[in-house]
């Protein structure tokens, strides 16, 4: 499968009737080092941007883990369920 193409997300679902459902992340700054710098391709020391958690689908099961660092022009829109549901 070409993911350049296809979201992962999509294949879980159109393939294997998966469906994310709950995230659980933590969101926290991270300075700046020589290797992010090269590989996010900045120059100036600025706090970065980590993201590290999990996704859960509809029957609580993991079925994916994430640990992002994003660059310092991350723009990012988060939508949650506030249902009141603890996992």
């Amino acid at each position: 499968m070409d993911f350049s193409q296809l979201s992962l997300y999509s294949v879980m679902k159109s393939e294997y009737n998966i469906f994310p459902k709950t995230a659980s992340l933590e969101v926290s700054a991270q300075p700046s080092d020589a290797w992010t710098k090269e590989i996010l391709q900045y120059e100036q020391d600025v706090p970065l941007v980590k993201v590290q958690g999990s996704i859960y689908n509809d029957k609580n099961i993991e079925i994916e883990r994430v640990n992002v660092v994003y660059n310092p022009n991350v723009k990012m829109h988060i939508i949650t369920n506030m249902s009141g549901e603890n996992k």
